[in-house]
């Protein structure tokens, strides 16, 4: 489970907003909480305001936190990046209001700058009287901010866009479970399996690690390549000598994946686990989870397979970068069958049927 924090806009109609943020993030969220403008209570605006908000904020921001934000809330979302950017995941931008904001509010906005912008995203109406999606885009270009915006067809300040949130939120889980070896080192394997191909025993072992020749790892990654792309079985475990603590292991059989992580940041166990129809999330020790439909995955186009084509193995291996001490052990056929079936003591549920049935 994760942590949110809901920053609403400036006038207290905005508090509306930010308990149905709250109530729809509720399946997923470990803790989840708005925050209430000083001025909501007293009714008078001290100069300076935002500032004082974004350091207590800062001070007690918990480590990956998720922080969705709507109009000046976008402002004191980008002060509290500058203060406290390690502690923060992602962030969600809703209606930035650039026709309201000094040009020195608007410089603000550059701390987003380093975050991934796979981890940061804008929402903004086509036609938001406080600053239009169009304006957004060239409000970023200015300020050389590589942020998603997705333009939404309304005419107002309103965001209700729970679906959306909860989506762009779900793909975090990435990092908590902390599959960055994986996505690194395996996403080569993955991608070799376009290349490579051959028949594979239904029993021995793959070792891939930081010693290896070149040749080796790319021999050794295209077996796992193989394994994955053609529905094999293997068992891998994953682990980095820079952190003794740090550790990934996979199932795979078929189309059928689990992936259990210790990198997370209460220090249990995080588990995905697709089991070809729905995607579960869960972690260690917590009676509650979250799972997902599948979508079916496209098929391979043409294009596809050219623009595949044009690489070589050595392109690959060039990708395949040692950027850390790191060993992949994978035992061909050692993945038990009951690795794929949801605990039946975690009660999970749909946020998006959740949602849709409201």
């Amino acid at each position: 489970m994760i942590d949110v924090l809901v920053l609403p806009g400036f006038n207290i109609k905005n508090k509306e907003w930010a308990q149905e943020v709250v109530e729809a993030l509720k399946p997923l969220a470990n803790n989840i909480q708005y925050f209430s403008w000083p001025h909501w209570q007293s009714d008078s605006v001290k100069s300076g305001w935002a500032d004082t908000v974004a350091e207590e904020i800062s001070k007690n921001l918990s480590q990956h936190t998720v922080i969705i934000a709507k109009s000046i809330g976008t402002l004191v979302a980008a002060k509290v990046a500058k203060m406290s950017p390690s502690n923060i995941s992602k962030i969600i931008l809703c209606g930035v209001p650039t026709n309201d904001l000094t040009t020195v509010d608007l410089k603000q906005y550059q701390s987003l700058s380093v975050f991934n912008s796979q981890n940061i995203i804008c929402f903004q109406n086509n036609r938001d009287p406080h600053g239009s999606s169009q304006q957004i885009q060239q409000f970023f270009a200015s300020i050389n901010l590589n942020i998603q915006i997705v333009s939404k067809d309304r005419s107002d300040h309103d965001y209700p866009y729970f679906e959306d949130y909860l989506a762009f939120i779900q793909d975090r889980y990435t990092v908590i479970i902390n599959t960055t070896i994986m996505q690194n080192k395996i996403l080569f394997a993955v991608l070799a399996g376009v290349i490579f191909s051959g028949c594979l025993p239904s029993q021995g072992k793959i070792e891939i690690n930081s010693n290896q020749s070149e040749s080796k790892k790319i021999e050794q990654a295209a077996k796992l390549s193989s394994i994955i792309s053609s529905g094999g079985n293997a068992l891998c475990n994953i682990s980095s000598k820079d952190d003794p603590k740090s550790s990934t292991t996979m199932y795979i059989s078929g189309k059928k994946m689990k992936i259990v992580g210790t990198d997370t940041p209460d220090g249990k166990k995080g588990y995905i686990l697709n089991d070809g129809e729905y995607t579960y999330i869960w972690a260690e020790g917590e009676k509650e989870g979250f799972k997902t439909k599948n979508t079916p995955t496209p098929a391979t186009t043409d294009s596809d397979k050219d623009e595949a084509a044009m690489y070589t193995s050595e392109d690959y291996a060039g990708s395949y970068e040692d950027e850390s001490k790191y060993t992949v052990s994978c035992d061909i056929g050692k993945a038990a069958d009951s690795e794929f079936t949801p605990p039946s003591t975690v009660k999970f549920s749909d946020p998006l049927e959740m949602i849709k049935n409201k």
